[in-house]
């Protein structure tokens, strides 16, 4: 049965492949721009997650009474009832 070499088996095989590698391009392409995107909605999570929590940070910064205390203090706001400090020319430069 094998009286020589079938040129044209060998040819058969070579389009396949060819056809195989030409075909395989178009999803191996597409799975690695899906990979590519994936990987930038991850990194934007990720900066979207740390200025959610920093964000949250400042919030509970800003409505602690403590922080609320100091703000009007700095504007100059007493409490009630409460005498503004005064400083006397006799006292040391140091203790100002």
């Amino acid at each position: 049965m094998a009286k020589g070499f079938a040129w044209w088996k060998v040819l058969l095989l070579a389009s396949a492949a060819g056809t195989g590698v030409f075909l395989g391009q178009l999803p191996w392409r597409r799975y690695w721009e899906q990979e590519q995107r994936l990987a930038a909605l991850r990194s934007d999570m990720r900066r979207a997650e740390a200025e959610r929590e920093r964000l949250a940070r400042e919030k509970a910064r800003l409505e602690s009474p403590l922080f609320r205390e100091a703000l009007l203090r700095d504007q100059g706001m007493l409490k009630a009832g409460e005498k503004p400090l005064e400083w006397s020319s006799s006292e040391p430069a140091e203790y100002r």
